[in-house]
Parts: C-alpha cells; sequence; structure tokens
C-alpha cells in the first residue's frame, strides 16, 4: 500500500522504486507483458466507467479524466508488468488512448439516456458506426491536449526503474 501511495504522490518520479533492499531488486526481475497489458486492460475498463459516472454526477464532461485515465493505465501496466523497456511504454500508452476513447463513448451513450431509453438500450442499439459518427460529432480539438498527455502519462509511467544506474529508455 505505501508503494501505491508513493507512485500516486508522485507518478513522474521514477527514483521512488529506487532502494537497497533485495525487494527492489526483485521488483522487475521477472518482467510480463501479458500481465501488465491484462492489468491495463483492467485499468482502461474502471477508468473508462470512473469517468463517465464523474460525468454523470456532475453533469459536465471533464477533459482532464483523460490524464486520469493515463496515470490508472500506466500504474496498472507498471506495477502488474513490471518491465523497463519501450514496449511497456507502449503498451501502456496505447491502453491508455483506448482508455480515453472508452470513457468518451460510454459519456455520449450516457448522455443519450432518455426516460424511454435506458443506458442497456442505448448500448444495444450501438454500433461501431453509430459510435464513430457520435464521436466525431463531439469531438473538440481540445480533446486533441487530453489525449496526448494521458497517451503519455501512459506511456512514461508504464516503464519501470531499470536496476542499473542507466535510465529506462523513453521519451524526454
Amino acid at each position: 500500500m505505501k508503494k501505491l501511495a508513493k507512485i500516486l504522490k508522485d507518478p513522474f518520479d521514477t527514483k521512488h522504486f529506487e532502494s537497497d533492499s533485495d525487494a527492489a531488486a526483485q521488483q522487475f526481475e521477472n518482467p510480463s507483458l501479458v500481465a501488465g497489458t491484462l492489468v491495463g486492460i483492467l485499468g482502461v475498463a474502471v477508468g473508462a466507467f470512473l469517468w463517465a459516472a464523474i460525468t454523470l454526477a456532475t453533469g459536465y464532461q471533464i477533459g482532464w479524466m483523460a490524464i486520469g485515465v493515463g496515470l490508472l493505465v500506466g500504474i496498472a501496466v507498471r506495477v502488474a508488468g513490471k518491465g523497463t523497456t519501450q514496449v511497456f511504454g507502449c503498451v501502456g500508452a496505447t491502453l491508455s488512448l483506448l482508455g480515453c476513447l472508452l470513457g468518451n463513448l460510454l459519456t455520449l451513450c450516457i448522455v443519450a439516456t432518455t426516460e424511454e431509453l435506458g443506458l442497456l438500450d442505448v448500448l444495444s442499439v450501438l454500433t461501431p458506426k453509430l459510435a464513430l459518427e457520435a464521436m466525431i460529432e463531439s469531438f473538440h480539438p481540445l480533446d486533441l491536449l487530453f489525449y496526448v498527455l494521458a497517451i503519455y502519462a501512459g506511456y512514461r509511467i508504464s516503464i519501470g526503474e531499470t536496476l542499473n544506474d542507466e535510465e529506462p529508455p523513453g521519451l524526454l
């Protein structure tokens, strides 16, 4: 729990993964891209659901939620995957973008509900073509900024610290 609290306090700082103990040496010993991806997908679902729920509760679609999705997915991939390569960053970035798109889509579905049509009714008639049209119609250029920030967060946070003094490969 302390480890998660440190990551949440400053997720871009990779120094909190450094330690002199044996636990730190074992932290990234057995990287697993499959585990990182699966837990990252769970992060996508949770992040998208939270985005839609907060939008429903507040009545506003908050662009900053995209960055929250990127942070959540990046932490999930990092903690579960234990990887130190760009592959883990790419998985985190891709899943972050998918989480943002899903969060926006779920928000649109919630907005489309009425007294006669519930959320399940809206989801049952949703086709890929209809989803794409709704996403295009509701798109705002500012969305790009939040998507890019979410992708960056997902990428950077997904890559764990290397065991030697090298910096992990990545952006910036």
